[in-house]
């Protein structure tokens, strides 16, 4: 498509962007159980997840949970990232903030502060995460269109294609074909290069299509 709407490959004379990633599949041997201990622990991070703040229910994240992730490989052998990572729903995070003492709606406001400052829960996490990696490459497309101006500025448009692959079956069928996230903000992202294209006069611009989303939206352009 790109080819044929005419924009210039962006990759070292290709459409493809070599993306190196590292796949990680987790199997949980027991519910994670939360126990109040008698000291701290090493860093953890929980999202808690809200249905309306995120704008998709809970067994979306329920069922994305269950797919292999993928990230981006790290320069520092993922120093920077937490010894747990995961998503927590709205009703077990105000159990556990009661354990605590206060109230998820009082956890929460602290949190919204300016001045706030990370503290440690008095709980425990207890259970059984077995993780298996694989080394991956994956390609964002990139295709550019020349401007008349501002040679060495770049504007970047971005899009992604399904982000959830295949998980639990619905219908019989487990594929997530995600039509709605995103082939069509795909769709939207290759018309817009069309009228980019075929206007005079054509403003300095690159437009990205990343053929693989990573969850938290990352390209390594």
């Amino acid at each position: 498509q790109m080819k044929e709407i005419g924009l210039e490959p962006a990759a070292n004379g290709s459409y493809f962007q070599e993306v190196p990633l590292l796949s990680v599949r987790s199997t949980i041997s027991n519910t994670l159980d939360f126990e109040t201990p008698k000291g701290a622990f090493k860093l953890q991070k929980m999202v808690v997840h809200e249905t309306g703040q995120a704008g998709y229910p809970w067994n979306v994240v329920r069922n994305n949970g269950e797919n292999t992730k993928l990230y981006l490989k790290s320069e520092n052998g993922y120093k920077d990232r937490c010894s747990m990572e995961g998503w927590i729903s709205k009703p077990a995070a105000e159990q556990l903030f009661a354990s605590c003492g206060m109230s998820f709606e009082q956890a929460k406001t602290m949190a919204l502060k300016k001045d706030f400052k990370p503290m440690v829960l008095p709980v425990k996490v207890s259970g059984k995460i077995f993780n298996h990696f694989e080394n991956k490459t994956t390609s964002n497309v990139c295709g550019l269109i020349r401007g008349n101006k501002h040679a060495d500025e770049v504007v970047v448009y971005t899009a992604h294609w399904d982000h959830l692959g295949i998980g639990a079956k619905v219908n019989g069928d487990s594929i997530y074909n995600g039509a709605t996230d995103n082939a069509s903000a795909v769709t939207w992202m290759l018309e817009m290069a069309r009228a980019f294209k075929t206007s005079k006069p054509v403003v300095s611009g690159r437009l990205d299509m990343g053929n693989l989303l990573i969850p938290h939206g990352i390209w390594r352009v």
